[in-house]
């Protein structure tokens, strides 16, 4: 498995289907969302590796406008008027971009079957 695939199967999945558009905006609300955690990851991050660790602003790529960015989007996304078809499809699109980061994360990182079904997932 290509670390490419994952990313074609999602493109390709968002544009199957349901509204491409309203499963697109589930997927930006993955990443969006993502960005909010990242904050804490990155903060983490410097606090153990120092001021200079390149990672930190890949998980925190709008810095100290994160806050404001997602407080627009939400309110932006809670204003929309959605039919029952495009709310399924925003709801689509989330699930679908969740599941590929499982896939790529599972090829980044396998995770092997003992590991797996031993129960112990390290305190998550």
């Amino acid at each position: 498995l290509s670390i490419c695939e994952p990313v074609s199967a999602l493109i390709h999945q968002l544009n199957d289907g349901l509204d491409p558009a309203a499963k697109v905006l589930g997927a930006r609300y993955v990443f969006e969302g993502a960005c909010n955690g990242g904050v804490y990851i990155g903060r983490a991050m410097r606090k153990n590796f120092g001021e200079n660790c390149p990672s930190h602003t890949h998980l925190n790529p709008y810095g100290d406008e994160q806050v404001a960015r997602w407080q627009r989007f939400r309110s932006a996304l809670i204003d929309l008027v959605l039919s029952d078809e495009e709310r399924n499809a925003v709801l689509s699109g989330a699930l679908e971009t969740f599941r590929s980061f499982i896939v790529l994360m599972e090829h980044i990182h396998p995770v092997s079957e003992k590991t797996q079904h031993s129960g112990d997932h390290h305190g998550l």
